[in-house]
């Protein structure tokens, strides 16, 4: 079976997203981490654990079980109170890195198996695969663009992407 362009395109935007979101936090402390943009906004350490668990989303969304614990769900979950320092619940820059990765390699072995009629299977809305999951791919490009930010509040001062 060959790979089709769509899981290609998914993969693309996955390995994209991983690779920007690793440049921007590269050399960062963990205590960066918690810096919160004002007046209001969510920090580094939220921004990344949130992006992970759209992923345990998209994990769902393909058939397969997520990995994360409904504890660890719900620190980074919309709407989940802000993580303002390291004494809240969070988990840590290290252990979100590999679950990213990790996430990456599940999802990459599984979008490999997608026939291109699997992608047109309407769900209980009478969306697509395909639109689902390019609506969730999208929404964490939308989160990996905050990295920038994110990064400048440091203090850093300089351009990575």
């Amino acid at each position: 079976m060959s790979l089709s362009k769509r899981a290609d395109d998914y993969i693309y935007r996955l390995g994209v997203d991983q690779r920007t979101i690793k440049r921007q936090l590269d050399g960062l402390q963990e205590s960066d981490l918690f810096l919160q943009p004002q007046p209001r906004g969510n920090c580094a350490n939220w921004v990344l654990g949130h992006i992970v668990q759209g992923r345990q989303n998209i994990l769902r969304t393909l058939g397969l079980d997520a990995f994360w614990t409904a504890d660890e769900e719900a620190i980074y979950t919309r709407g989940s109170q802000p993580i303002t320092s390291e004494a809240s619940p969070h988990l840590t820059m290290q252990r979100l890195l590999g679950d990213l990765a990790q996430a990456e390699d599940i999802l990459i072995v599984r979008l490999e198996q997608i026939t291109d009629e699997e992608w047109d299977v309407l769900d209980e809305d009478g969306d697509s695969l395909a639109k689902v999951i390019n609506f969730q791919i999208w929404h964490e490009g939308y989160h990996v663009g905050q990295f920038e930010v994110l990064r400048q509040l440091t203090g850093v001062n300089d351009h990575v992407i």
